[in-house]
Order: structure tokens, then C-alpha cells, then sequence
């Protein structure tokens, strides 16, 4: 119920971005057609803008702020001349219609995400009535609708964070334009728009951080409540997700080449707490088999740096030797403290 409620708020913070955005675009486009009547749209823009600042002030507090400050410099604007009509159509116009595909580009993911939720409660719901006899091929579709319904929802959370964080970038670099191009074209009000330009370059970072702060409310722990959901299944005395990793491919050494070799594992993978055990488990992308290796005291591994990679090499019960790679190295630390901890 929870993540159905998250994606309900991502779904209505998508809409209330969409109507900012079309509300701009539609003030944009009325100063570039109505020169005459420049003053009178500039006062129309302003209550756009303060009608935007009102919709972001509860989540994006710090963003709500530099639209408060650009509609504080346009309140001292004067009339504008073509130059100002150009910036309109090149630049903002060009920039809004942009952050209107973004948003059709994640409504598809996000009913591609419920597309895929409805399709595993139908198969559960097929599993559950199959005779016994049938249950092993609706059990493996089962699983694999699960699986899929995962990776769209990791998919979702991913391309909106990706959206937050560029929809921030565009928005203030969309206003830096404008009130520059402000500052060249008037003569009154040059110092209540430079100041202002000036004011929303030194908030970037802090844009930047309350957009953080409401990506973390708004998304929570959907990720891990994901990933915790499904690792339950498969573990039902499951206690904690001690690592997650985005993405790995395992890779395996044969003795008798000398040789690393793909095993045919890939995907996120995690080391996790049991009730009586620690394990590192790949959930594979290329089949429904996954990967699981069982952490135990005395386990031989080696965690190293490559010249442009960061490796772990294991060896595991039946003597056979695998590793994957890291290319960020703060995911690095973060994994070997972990698994240090665990084999002690």
C-alpha cells in the first residue's frame, strides 16, 4: 500500500510540474506575440509565478525561492525590445516544451510500472488456482512478473531522480538566461535584476539539496522496501539488507585456461542478514536462477584496486574462483567494510 501511495505522489507531483510548466510556456508565448502589451503580461507572469512558488513552497522550499526573487525583478521591468522576444523563443519556450516531453517520458514509466504490478497480482492470482500439477510453469511465470515488476519499479524511481535533478539544473539555468537578457535590455531595474541572477547562482547547491531532501521523503525507502519484499520470498527468515549494489556482472576463473570468463550472473546484488547466516546474493537478469554464496567465517576473498577498477575476487565452497567490479570507489569502501564486518 505504501509504494502504491508513493507512486500516486510521484504521478501528482509529475501533473502539478506539467501545469507549471504548460502555464509558463503559455505566458512566454503571450509576451513574444503581444509587444504592445508587454506591462500588462508581465503582471499576468508574476501571478503565474506566484501561483508556482505556492505549489513548490511545501516541497521544494528553496526552489520556491528563486521564483520568488525572479518575480520580485520583473515587478521593476520595463518594456522589452525584439532581443528580449528572441530569448522568449529560443531559449525558454525551447527549454519548457523540453521539460514537458521529460514529464510524458516518465508518465510511461510510471504506467509501465503499474502495468507490471497488475500482471504479477494476475499471475499470483493464476498461481494460486493452478492445480498442482501445473504449478511449476505458473510458479516460474509468477517470478518472472515479479522479477520484471522490480526492475520497473528501479527503473521508475531511477529516471525520476534523474528528472528532479535536471528539471532543477533547467530551471535555474532557464532563469539565469532570462534575467541576464533582462539586465542587457533595461535600463531601470538593472541592479534589482543582477542581484537577483546573482542570487539564484549562489542557491544552486541549495536547490540542489532541498530537491535531495524532497526526492527522500517522496521516495523514502521505496528502493529497499522493493528490494526487501522480494528478497523476503526468497528468504523468509530474511532480517536485514546489510549492502545494495545498482548493478554487477560476475565473472568466473577457470584454472584450467587461466583464463576469467562471464558466468552468466548480472544484475543488482546485496549481502544480507539471515536469522541463523550471512549471504551475497546476485538477483539475475539473464535467467531465474540467481546467484547465492553463503558468508562464512574464514571465507577467502580479495579486495583490491585495479588500475582504473575496483575488484573482489572469492572463493567459494566448491573451490571455484568469481569476482566482480566496482568503478566507483566510495561503493567500494562501503562493500568491503561491510564484508569484513560480516566474516569476522
Amino acid at each position: 500500500m505504501a509504494t502504491n501511495i508513493q507512486h500516486e505522489e510521484i504521478n501528482l507531483s509529475l501533473n502539478n510540474d506539467k501545469k507549471a510548466f504548460e502555464d509558463l510556456s503559455g505566458f512566454f508565448n503571450l509576451l513574444a506575440q503581444a509587444l504592445e502589451k508587454v506591462d500588462q503580461a508581465n503582471k499576468e507572469l508574476i501571478e503565474c509565478l506566484k501561483k508556482i512558488q505556492k505549489q513548490l513552497s511545501s516541497e521544494i522550499p528553496k526552489l520556491a525561492e528563486v521564483v520568488s526573487l525572479v518575480a520580485e525583478s520583473m515587478s521593476v521591468g520595463q518594456k522589452k525590445n525584439l532581443e528580449y522576444v528572441d530569448l522568449i523563443k529560443s531559449k525558454i519556450i525551447l527549454s519548457l516544451n523540453g521539460q514537458l516531453e521529460q514529464i510524458k517520458t516518465k508518465q510511461k514509466l510510471l504506467d509501465d510500472y503499474k502495468a507490471k504490478t497488475a500482471i504479477e497480482a494476475d499471475r499470483d492470482q493464476k498461481r494460486k488456482n493452478t492445480e498442482p500439477a501445473k504449478q511449476k510453469e505458473t510458479y516460474q511465470a509468477y517470478e518472472q512478473a515479479k522479477k520484471e515488476k522490480m526492475l520497473a519499479g528501479q527503473t521508475l524511481n531511477t529516471q525520476y531522480q534523474i528528472y528532479i535533478n535536471e528539471k532543477n539544473q533547467e530551471f535555474c539555468s532557464m532563469w539565469k538566461h532570462f534575467l541576464n537578457m533582462q539586465m542587457y535590455c533595461c535600463a531601470a531595474g538593472l541592479q534589482s535584476f543582477s542581484k537577483s541572477a546573482q542570487e539564484i547562482h549562489n542557491r544552486e547547491q541549495e536547490v540542489k539539496k532541498d530537491a535531495e531532501i524532497f526526492l527522500s521523503k517522496l521516495l523514502g525507502n521505496q528502493r529497499n522496501q522493493l528490494n526487501f519484499s522480494y528478497l523476503k520470498r526468497l528468504f523468509p527468515n530474511l532480517e536485514q539488507i546489510l549492502y545494495t549494489g545498482k548493478f554487477t556482472s560476475l565473472n568466473e576463473f577457470d584454472k584450467c585456461t587461466q583464463l576469467w570468463h562471464q558466468a552468466g550472473f548480472q544484475g543488482p546484488f546485496f549481502l544480507i542478514k539471515l536469522t541463523d547466516q550471512c549471504v551475497f546474493i546476485i538477483l539475475n537478469q539473464n535467467s531465474t536462477q540467481d546467484f547465492i554464496r553463503t558468508i562464512k567465517k574464514g571465507l577467502t576473498f580479495e579486495l583490491n584496486k585495479g588500475t582504473q577498477w575496483f575488484y573482489f575476487n572469492f572463493q567459494d565452497e566448491q573451490q571455484k574462483v568469481f569476482n566482480i567490479w566496482f568503478q566507483e570507489q566510495q561503493d567500494f569502501e562501503n562493500f568491503k567494510v561491510c564484508l569484513e564486518r560480516m566474516v569476522k
